[in-house]
């Protein structure tokens, strides 16, 4: 526990009443201290100066390696929540990125349908079979499945950077090809 302010001028003040006080007297509740009254400091004045000193040393060196070792304490906690949380969004970015390859192969599949369908569907207007509508109903799939297509590559990109960014890695405009 590390000893500051009222508690160390509590503590200072429980470890002059050992000294001072006569052994019979040095029975009192614990958390209430008696008053030191002008007697027990003459009374303390008398003792060597030295024996208070080293006590004093000794209190002020334990709160010292307390607030240290507290110190210490704080960091290695904060330290240990950085760790987990890199190791969260690792995670994160990886499974992110497995998510959106699964999402990207299915919507290339929709894509490749997409444009089938509207190859079909242009034959048959051309061969007279089928009215425009449904031609240009493909032409909308097929543009609003490529759009999907490009969100997802859009995503996967976003995740890439995050991951990197995730394992403590960068990178600068330097580093990019030029075209």
């Amino acid at each position: 526990m590390t000893l500051v302010g009222a508690e160390r001028s509590s503590a200072l003040h429980r470890a002059i009443l050992v000294l001072v006080m006569p052994t019979s007297k040095r029975h009192f509740a614990p958390g209430q201290l008696p008053f030191l009254t002008s007697s027990t400091y003459r009374r303390a004045k008398l003792l060597e100066s030295d024996r208070f000193r080293l006590l004093a040393a000794e209190l002020r060196r334990r709160a010292t390696s307390e607030a240290a070792l507290a110190n210490y304490d704080a960091t290695v906690a904060t330290y240990c929540q950085t760790t987990l949380t890199a190791f969260q969004q690792v995670e994160d970015n990886l499974a992110a990125l497995r998510i959106l390859e699964q999402e990207a192969q299915q919507q290339q599949h929709a894509v490749d349908s997409a444009q089938e369908s509207r190859r079909l569907f242009t034959n048959r207007y051309k061969g007279g079979v089928d009215a425009d509508l449904q031609v240009i109903t493909a032409q909308t799939f097929v543009r609003t499945n490529a759009r999907n297509n490009v969100d997802i590559l859009r995503r996967r990109m976003e995740a890439s950077v995050l991951l990197i960014k995730a394992l403590g890695g960068g990178w600068n405009v330097s580093s990019l090809p030029s075209s």
